[in-house]
């Protein structure tokens, strides 16, 4: 279940709404996005296996790495 709760003031009344969802949400890539994945993946992906990664070697350098990990919730 997710929960989204949304405020809003209407006349200087503060209005609190919950918005839950028990439906799994699937994600769908755009034409766009497919395309993008397509095009840019063979030069800018890394296809899984199972080994830790060595950031010096896949960039070149010895900069610190963060990486962000998004899943699109939104929330």
């Amino acid at each position: 279940m997710t929960e989204v709760t949304k405020i809003e003031l209407i006349k200087g009344v503060k209005i609190i709404h919950k918005i839950r969802s028990f439906v799994r949400q699937k994600g769908r890539l755009t034409k766009g996005q497919e395309r993008a994945l397509n095009d840019c993946w063979p030069i800018m992906g890394i296809n899984f296996e199972e080994k830790q990664l060595n950031w010096t070697q896949i960039f070149e350098n010895n900069n610190s790495v963060i990486v962000e990990i998004g899943f699109g919730m939104g929330a």
